[in-house]
């Protein structure tokens, strides 16, 4: 019987890392539509989900095929990991300045300066595809590593970060923007340390 702690951990780091890495995803796509056109960022933008669901897919076969205290222990080390990266963007978006809109503004002149012109073609298609794959392969890591024991809270936390990203979305990009991220990336260090830690422990304790 998984505790309810373990419950709450997969749904809160799932939904942490959709919201997250997805509203990166999200303001690129928003930000290009323009300039790549709207077929292309939604080309992109679908091959690159489809991609992700696949990978999360085998990351889930794969942890199925070992004992669960060993996948305890490498889902652990996978979640600090992402944990130490969040923790590094809280460092430097609230102590040293970092300025979110800025980056994201540099990342949306990359992709466009990489596309040739607005028509339909797989060209244009790739920048949005790549953002899409980069962003959504670190969200899978973490949703296929907090769900080693709670695959369907997993889930449900990505589907809940999803539908908070599309309501953003339908209103403006700028509220994605303006929402604090220094304090989404503190909120996500905390979560995925003390789930790493916790797994780690429990795969050794139980080894």
């Amino acid at each position: 019987m998984v505790s309810i702690t373990f419950l709450v951990l997969s749904f809160l780091a799932s939904f942490k890392a959709i919201l997250i890495e997805g509203s990166e995803v999200t303001i690129i796509a928003l930000t290009t539509i323009k300039k790549l056109g709207k077929k292309n960022v939604l080309a992109g933008l679908v091959s690159g989900i489809i991609v992700v669901i696949l990978l999360y897919l085998i990351l889930e076969n794969i942890f199925s095929l070992f004992p669960s205290d060993y996948v305890s222990i490498v889902a652990g080390i996978i979640l600090l990991y992402f944990a130490y990266r969040f923790g590094r963007g809280f460092y430097r978006y609230y102590f040293k300045g970092g300025n979110f809109e800025l980056k994201m503004k540099k990342e949306e002149e990359e992709i466009v300066a990489k596309s040739l012109n607005v028509g339909f073609n797989r060209v244009n298609i790739i920048p949005m595809f790549f953002a899409t794959l980069v962003e959504g392969t670190e969200a899978t890591l973490i949703i296929a590593a907090s769900g080693a024991f709670s695959p369907q809270y997993a889930i449900f936390g990505a589907i809940t970060g999803i539908l908070v990203l599309v309501a953003f979305a339908a209103v403006s990009y700028r509220y994605l923007m303006k929402l604090p991220r220094w304090a989404l990336d503190l909120i996500a260090f905390t979560v995925l340390t003390v789930f790493g830690i916790i797994f780690i422990v429990s795969g050794i304790l139980n080894m």
